[in-house]
């Protein structure tokens, strides 16, 4: 696909000159017009930030490397598993300003056992979560900005938390709200609600 981005996926190794250099000559070869580092990879942006910018290609980054390159794009990850998510990028436009930001929309399919302290929860791939949902009611936390189940399993309480085309548009909206105009989708996992989206956002 020429014009598009070229989206790392993992930050093991990715460092030096050499790695640079080398997405740098893939960006030309299939004339994409920047790169996306949607993880922390402060090394990786340390020698890949100055190229790239000489390049005259973009640079989308992980919120937490951002203040390394003050002309890239800020990802902000809009999977939220606690507090409010309206809360969250409010303090994101106000860090770094909404014309900098890309709502980073990673679609949530998240199981966690009751309580979780710790937030973290197990992925679901598609089929589990069809198993999982499959003739329970399911809700929405505005706070959150995702839709929600509960469930028991070996006596003990559960609940998933998932995005579908409906929450990720509302994100987006919630965005636009902010002066936020840009985010980002993952094929495949949106795959299946991407003519949503689409249509949605002409409309």
């Amino acid at each position: 696909m020429q014009g598009g981005l070229l989206l790392l996926t993992a930050s093991a190794g990715l460092c030096g000159d050499r790695t640079a250099a080398a997405i740098l000559q893939e960006c030309h070869r299939r004339r994409y017009r920047g790169v996306v580092v949607p993880f922390p990879a402060p090394s990786l942006i340390r020698t890949l930030a100055r190229p790239l910018y000489r390049a005259g290609l973009e640079l989308w980054l992980h919120e937490q490397d951002a203040p390394a390159a003050p002309g890239c794009w800020v990802l902000v990850n809009t999977s939220q598993t606690r507090g409010s998510l309206s809360e969250r990028l409010s303090q994101a436009v106000r860090a770094f300003g909404p014309e900098r930001i890309v709502l980073d929309l990673q679609r949530l399919r998240m199981d966690f056992s009751l309580p979780c302290p710790g937030g973290k929860g197990t992925y679901l791939t598609a089929a589990q979560l069809c198993r999982l949902q499959n003739g329970r009611t399911v809700f929405y936390s505005k706070e959150l900005g995702v839709r929600y189940f509960t469930y028991r399993q070996d006596g003990a309480s559960r609940f998933v938390l998932l995005d579908d085309g409906d929450t990720l548009n509302r994100k987006l909206t919630l965005g636009a709200q902010l002066g936020v105009t840009r985010g980002l989708l993952t094929l495949p996992e949106c795959s299946d609600i991407l003519p949503e989206l689409l249509a949605n956002r002409k409309a």
